[in-house]
């Protein structure tokens, strides 16, 4: 123990400070995430088919952020940021037991507050970081369900949710700074730690004609985010 903690305290000690420490940043970041739509709807309708299908696939996001560094000359600084951003996925696919083909959509922006605390050393003269800390947003999503018989060209059933949600992440990762081009990259993952959604029906159709559902479907987020990206120093 006493030599791991020696070989923390000098690399933090070796922390080498560039002439100019640039501690504005702008980031990009693309995560990844998996997303459940459990489709068990119901009506009394004639005509009406449930699909009562399991759909699952991958959700995109894009995030732009504004942070600001607090003591970026430091072994030990803070990270302050806003970040905004907008989320997609799709998924097709076909029941043929059911003779029903069918299409997922979810969709949503998002907006919050961000905050890390970071550990600065040096890989090879490149200024480097470990980070930890907290995400909060706030997101508006959209999903779209249709589905219809597979030899047929027109949706015979649409239903769209609207969801508003609060959601807290604990993130952690590492960025990797280059000084000369102003330039650093972003490796994390997040893990939601609390949520908290309201979902509603906006649009329920059969063949275009208004219909009332008894279930409606859940949906679930996968706890994890895996992200990527890069910021511009200034």
């Amino acid at each position: 123990m006493k030599i791991l903690l020696s070989c923390l305290l000098l690399l933090l000690s070796n922390f080498a400070q560039a002439d100019e420490v640039k501690s504005n940043y702008m980031t990009f970041n693309l995560g990844i995430r998996k997303i459940d739509l459990l489709h068990e709807e119901s009506a009394a309708d004639a005509g009406y088919k449930p699909l009562n299908k399991k759909s699952s696939f991958a959700m995109f996001s894009l995030k732009l952020g504004i942070e600001k560094e607090i003591l970026a000359d430091q072994p030990i600084s803070f990270n302050l940021g806003a970040n905004f951003g907008g989320m997609y996925g799709r998924k097709k696919d076909q029941l043929v037991e059911s003779n029903l083909q069918f299409r997922d959509r979810a969709s949503g922006i998002f907006y919050g507050l961000s905050g890390t605390l970071n550990a600065n050393f040096m890989i090879k003269k490149m200024r480097s970081q470990v980070f930890g800390g907290v995400n909060l947003l706030k997101t508006s999503s959209d999903y779209r369900l249709g589905y219809y018989p597979i030899n047929s060209l027109n949706p015979s059933v649409e239903i769209e949710y609207e969801e508003d949600g609060t959601v807290s992440y604990l993130t952690a990762g590492m960025r990797f700074f280059d000084n000369k081009l102003g330039l650093f990259s972003i490796f994390a993952i997040d893990y939601k730690l609390a949520s908290s959604f309201n979902t509603t029906i906006s649009k329920s159709k059969l063949d275009q004609n208004d219909i009332s559902l008894s279930n409606t479907s859940s949906a679930t987020h996968d706890p994890f985010i895996l992200t990527l990206g890069f910021g511009l120093s200034f």
